[in-house]
């Protein structure tokens, strides 16, 4: 019989595997970057479980969208960090069908950050979608309440007619 934190590391490395084919199947994987980001952290404390699954800032928006910028929210290095993967996404997403410089990308990343900054994305802009994140996290409570539940029948049943009473 499996313990208590296996069946919850298989259940959270379920979801974040259901996350991740979510994403691919919605086409936005450009980089892999994001999802390559997603990991989970299982610990007990007493006779706790605590599982978590990290992953970059912006997980979110794979169902929100990314919303316009508040002034004076992003610095200069998280400006030119937002420029350069815009940059890259560029080139792999085939954003221009010319042989372009990596100049000529920043550009384009530059402008696009500034499209970004004062308009949000086209996601976000559409109210978002609910297919992704969502459904995963539905589908990973009712795993886990599942599982828990066969777990702590089965102990019910060993303890009560194994017990030396």
């Amino acid at each position: 019989m499996q313990s208590i934190s296996d069946i919850i590391s298989t259940t959270l490395n379920e979801f974040i595997a259901d996350v991740k084919y979510r994403h691919i199947q919605a086409g936005q994987r450009a980089t892999g970057k994001s999802i390559a980001s997603l990991e989970k952290t299982l610990e007990q404390r007493g006779v706790d479980y605590v599982g978590q699954v990290l992953g970059a800032a912006h997980i979110g928006t794979f169902e929100t969208g990314r919303g316009p910028a508040r002034k004076g929210t992003r610095g200069s290095a998280e400006q030119a960090e937002f420029v350069s993967g815009l940059a890259e996404w560029c080139k792999i997403r085939g954003f221009t069908s010319a042989g372009l410089s990596d100049e000529q990308y920043v550009r384009i990343a530059n402008w696009l950050r500034w499209y970004l900054n004062k308009f949000g994305t086209r996601l976000y802009r559409n109210g978002g979608r609910k297919d992704i994140i969502t459904p995963a996290m539905q589908t990973f409570a009712d795993n886990l309440e599942k599982r828990l539940e066969q777990y702590y029948t089965e102990e019910i049943k060993n303890n009560f007619f194994n017990s030396n009473i």
